[in-house]
């Protein structure tokens, strides 16, 4: 991803058989909204992070509305680590 990187030293790819097998989607039923949550909780735990604590363990998506100068980053993790 850096312009200048270095890959010489990388194995270079090569074709394998296609596996066994018939290639199909899944047969489930198609993903849905079935809640929203609003937070419970805001907290600052470092200077610019903010945790959103919705009260529960969930899976899904996250929706939010931002503003800022042009260029600035928003990352939105579903869990927290504060170490890099």
């Amino acid at each position: 991803m850096e312009p200048g990187y270095d890959d010489s030293q990388w194995s270079k790819a090569i074709a394998v058989p296609k596996p066994p097998g018939v290639l199909s989607s899944q047969l489930i039923q198609p993903v849905k909204k079935i809640e929203t949550y609003t937070p419970v909780a805001l907290t600052q735990p470092l200077p610019v992070v903010y945790v959103f604590d919705v009260g529960q363990n969930m899976a899904g998506w996250c929706k939010m509305s931002v503003s800022g100068p042009r260029g600035t980053t928003v990352c939105i993790p579903h869990t927290l680590s504060l170490t890099p």
